[in-house]
Order: structure tokens, then sequence, then C-alpha cells
């Protein structure tokens, strides 16, 4: 019989190199898994800071949406007590004229009202379907983050 006889000394190189091996392949394991965790909280962190970030501006356009509102609302008042100011102004001196202008001004002004409060609400609207955009595309990171890490911890637990 021809071979290798192992020798208890032999066999307890094998098992220290073994023993090795399992130490280091321990090591990177864990150093994998600290530096996946290392990013998924750097990535927790920046969308966290973005998401906080899209809440104060979404928060901020409310609120001067708001802010606006009641300054045209107040415009409108306004204008409306001016119309009647007008138009009874009117009636007192009997002109037509001043008349037809009072209307002509009441509508322009109207109008220019309708146009910023629209304009207001297209920009409303757009930054909060960018915010729902970007707050989407932030879910969809963290979702995927979370399975990398499930597959990357189940490796690991294999």
């Amino acid at each position: 019989m021809t071979g290798v006889t192992l020798t208890p000394l032999s066999l307890t190189d094998e098992y220290s190199a073994l023993a090795c091996a399992l130490d280091r392949t321990a090591n990177d394991h864990r150093r994998q898994r600290e530096h996946i965790a290392i990013q998924m909280q750097s990535t927790d962190d920046r969308i966290t800071e973005q998401i906080a970030s899209h809440l104060q501006l979404r928060t901020v356009v409310q609120d001067n949406y708001w802010r606006q509102d009641a300054v045209h609302q107040e415009e409108i008042t306004r204008l409306r007590d001016e119309a009647v100011a007008i138009q009874m102004n009117q009636l007192i001196e009997d002109s037509e004229k001043r008349e037809q202008e009072a209307l002509k001004l009441k509508k322009e002004q109207e109008d220019k009202m309708t146009e910023m409060m629209a304009e207001s609400m297209q920009m409303s609207e757009f930054i909060q379907e960018e915010f729902l955009i970007q707050e989407t595309a932030h879910q969809e990171e963290i979702n995927v983050l979370r399975e990398k890490t499930m597959q990357a911890e189940n490796k690991a637990k294999q």
C-alpha cells in the first residue's frame, strides 16, 4: 500500500490550515456585510435627507400657494369693490365711455388674476408631480437595497 500516511502532526497542520481558511472567509464575509451595511446606511441617510428636503420644498410651495391665493382673493375683492365704485361714479357722471373703460379694466385685471392663479396652480402641480416621481424613485432604490441586503445576508448564512 503506497500513499501518504497521516501522522497526528500532519492532521493538526491540515486542521490548522482549514481553521485559518475558515477564519479568513468569515472575516471576508464580515467585512462585506459591514461594507454593505455602511453603503445602505449612507444611501438611507441620503434618501432621508432628500425626502426631508422634498417635503420641506413641498410645504414651502404649498404655503406660498395659499399665501398667493389669499392675496389673489384680496385682490379680487378689491377689484370688485373698485368696479362697484367706478360703476357708481359712472352713473353719477352719466358717462358710458367711462363705464366701458372700467369694465374693460376689470376684465383685464380679472384675466390677469386668473392667469396668475393658473400659473401658480401649474407650478404647484409640477412640483408635486416631481416630488412624487422622486419619492417613487427613492422608494424603489430602498427596495432594491433591501433586496440586495437580504440576498447578501442569505449568502452569508449559506
